[in-house]
């Protein structure tokens, strides 16, 4: 029997159980309080000493909230608890490979050598 607005699916007053083999509770990363608690600080700072600025105070307070805004945003996505699968390095399975052009000046002239370097196979060739 319901007793008030959010007694549905409790036992006994309890929290809601749904009838789902995973359940996860709600709950944020201590990482993303502490960035968004540093960033509300910087910017409670900015204002505090906004009045002080004489020349071009609405650009000062668009680049600076701005500013702000991307760095918590960015910090807040990388340090997500929930970016499973958001990566691209699992995607890239290509042969990454370095090529150096080597000078060397001997005595008989200069020589050129171009090195190219597999890192599937670990190995160096030299092409000339």
């Amino acid at each position: 029997m319901l007793r008030g607005w959010f007694d549905a699916f409790r036992v006994d007053g309890g929290p809601t159980l749904y009838s789902n083999a995973n359940r996860t509770p709600v709950v944020e990363d201590i990482k993303n309080i502490l960035i968004y608690v540093t960033f509300s600080t910087l910017f409670i700072a900015f204002l505090l000493i906004f009045p002080g600025i004489r020349k071009e105070r609405f650009s000062t307070l668009i680049t600076v909230t701005t500013s702000l805004v991307v760095g918590a945003t960015i910090l807040s996505l990388e340090n997500d608890p929930t970016s499973y699968g958001r990566s691209i390095a699992p995607v890239i399975s290509e042969v990454l490979g370095v090529k150096m052009l080597v000078v060397a000046d001997g005595i008989s002239g200069t020589v050129f050598k171009l090195l190219s370097f597999n890192k599937a196979s670990g190995a160096g060739r030299s092409v000339t």
